[in-house]
């Protein structure tokens, strides 16, 4: 029944009762090999996790490091920023002539004399 494009052989190939255990070709001492492969693989695969999740860890520690000296800098910039803020308020007032003390203009006094 075989209509040309190869579909039947493919459907026979992948059939279930074609499995090498339904034949018997598979021993116990073969399931045996491939538990082991598939446990030193699983093994494997756990030591490479572990080892993924070390490196997180690291670069946890080192984000939580980065960001603890970001927010030192932080508050040592706020802090500076006010010490500069409050020493350029005391220079402008040091600087500006006090409203207590009269205005002496002396042109005006000599204008006022001639």
């Amino acid at each position: 029944m075989a209509d040309g494009n190869g579909l039947e052989e493919n459907e026979e190939s992948d059939d279930i009762s074609q499995l090498p255990v339904e034949q018997g070709q598979i021993t116990e001492a073969d399931i045996e090999s491939m538990v082991q492969e598939c446990s030193h693989e699983y093994s494997d695969l756990l030591n490479t996790m572990d080892q993924i999740n070390d490196w997180m860890n690291d670069i946890e520690k080192k984000n939580d490091n980065l960001q603890s000296q970001l927010k030192e800098l932080l508050e040592s910039s706020r802090e500076v920023r006010k010490e500069f803020q409050a020493s350029e308020q005391s220079q402008s007032s040091n600087s500006q002539p006090d409203n207590n003390i009269p205005n002496i203009n002396m042109k005006d006094d000599a204008t006022k004399e001639g």
